[in-house]
């Protein structure tokens, strides 16, 4: 005898899952945050008459906005790209000087020296290139993707010898801006403020954390027996973040593409099947049927139920009775799940089929929640 199943699918009660989405795109803008302060040293190498590394320090601050396109899972929030936008970073100048003795080549051998480099307030326009900006699995961005524009300010370094005229290097990025790589790496996290059934309300952080090294030559060319390095560093981070912003959830925006607002998940349509299916299975609003199929076998009735190409929207489930009179419908056994117990977790696809308990006749429906 062939068991029936419902000619539409039921709603009941349950909890969303997470999975791999339809990704959100955003433009946000973030702002670095106050007190931000990074330190930038020089440090002469050996050889020195000493053996030591001489060195010295300043502080450093950053301020400034800028804006970025963020895609991102809508459920998981895992991001996939970034891409800067707009907007600059403004570092603040700082002036270092080093008195130290070097070693120098024959004839002069030890000579005091001194180092300097002095720098401007500098304006960082953030670049991404190639477009979009990728992302890894845990939010950090493709150092190779993400430059920092120079356009504004100036660093001279320069080391002055005993017996010998002052030698400097000038970096004018008034005049010749410079695309420089990220001096180091930089994270994204997003992360959830508060939740509806239609839209998450999200804030996303930035830190870019700074772990340079430049080594600077100074040679002197009429003498290159006076030339000389020097190693300019920079430690920290910057840490810069978005006021909150507004997405719509799966089922958001699907109520949206079906112009409807704010709708209950267990509203039925005209045809008796509930939004929150519909929904799950991206189907219309009008929807009159359901992609369900039942074919009898020698083993047994199957029911063949068709998912969604590009995967599930929101987690569904099989119940399963012997009455449709009965309230309590049972978890249809995941033995019965024949392309596996997770064959209707969120994102699935394909066309995964279910079979009956033993009996005589029965009836198998399918369920999903919007939380």
């Amino acid at each position: 005898m062939l068991r029936q199943i419902p000619a539409t699918a039921l709603f009941a009660a349950g909890v969303i899952c997470s999975s791999s989405a339809s990704p959100v795109s955003k433009l946000v803008t973030f702002t670095v945050a106050p007190g931000t302060t990074t330190e930038v040293g020089l440090i002469r190498p050996i050889p020195s008459p000493s053996g030591f590394i001489d060195g010295v320090i300043d502080t450093r601050s950053y301020t400034g906005s800028f804006s970025a396109k963020l895609v991102f899972d809508i459920d998981s929030l895992v991001p996939q790209n970034f891409t800067f936008n707009s907007g600059s970073i403004i570092g603040s100048g700082y002036d270092l000087q080093l008195f130290t003795n070097v070693i120098y080549a024959s004839p002069y051998g030890v000579k005091s020296t001194f180092y300097f480099q002095q720098a401007g307030q500098i304006s960082y326009a953030p670049t991404t290139s190639p477009t979009p900006g990728l992302v890894d699995f845990d939010g950090s961005l493709i150092p190779s993707q993400q430059r920092f524009l120079a356009s504004q300010g100036i660093i001279v370094t320069g080391r002055s010898v005993t017996g010998s005229q002052v030698n400097r290097i000038t970096d004018d990025y008034i005049n010749f801006p410079d695309s420089l790589p990220l001096p180091g790496s930089a994270k994204l996290t997003i992360s959830q403020v508060s939740k509806t059934r239609y839209s998450r309300t999200l804030k996303a952080k930035l830190v870019i954390t700074i772990d340079d090294e430049e080594t600077i030559l100074l040679p002197v060319p009429t003498n290159p027996a006076l030339n000389s390095s020097i190693i300019k560093t920079e430690v920290g981070s910057i840490t810069s973040n978005t006021t909150n912003f507004t997405v719509p959830t799966a089922f958001g925006q699907w109520s949206t593409s079906n112009k409807l607002t704010n709708p209950d998940p267990e509203t039925l349509n005209a045809f008796g099947i509930p939004y929150a299916i519909l929904m799950a299975l991206n189907l219309p609003v009008t929807a009159a049927t359901l992609p369900i199929t039942i074919e009898n076998t020698e083993y047994g009735s199957i029911v063949t139920l068709d998912l969604p190409a590009d995967g599930l929207e929101n987690p569904m489930s099989a119940e399963y009775a012997t009455d449709l009179t009965d309230p309590d419908w049972a978890p249809l056994p995941t033995s019965h799940y024949l392309h596996g117990a997770d064959s209707l977790d969120y994102g699935k696809n394909g066309s995964p089929t279910f079979s009956f308990p033993s009996g005589h006749a029965g009836f198998i429906r399918f369920v999903s929640v919007v939380e």
